[in-house]
């Protein structure tokens, strides 16, 4: 719902200040034309990137147990609701959510 809102809302502003909608092609020509530097990518595209090391899982069931929980807009109703999960580290399983 939000993302129609947000379109709608930029076409209003698109029309009403007279401007013109342009390709991504369109500004990737200004980039090359005016030698501008690219905003960074994202780092998880960079092929640069070094990532860290991934560290070894507990060694026993029940160690560690890892708790997140994401407040989100989940049932549509313009409330954000928290939904919460709880996994075990050394078998990766699901205990809770």
């Amino acid at each position: 719902m939000k993302i129609l809102f947000l379109i709608k809302k930029m076409i209003n502003v698109v029309k009403d200040n007279n401007l013109k909608v342009r390709s991504y092609s369109f500004y990737e020509s200004l980039y090359e034309k005016f030698n501008w530097v690219k905003p960074i990518k994202h780092k998880w595209f960079n092929k640069d990137y070094e990532t860290h090391p991934l560290r070894e899982p507990s060694p026993q069931r029940g160690i560690l147990i890892m708790i997140n929980g994401t407040p989100h807009d989940w049932f549509q109703n313009g409330r954000k609701s928290s939904l919460h999960l709880a996994i075990d580290d050394a078998t990766g399983e699901a205990l809770c959510g």
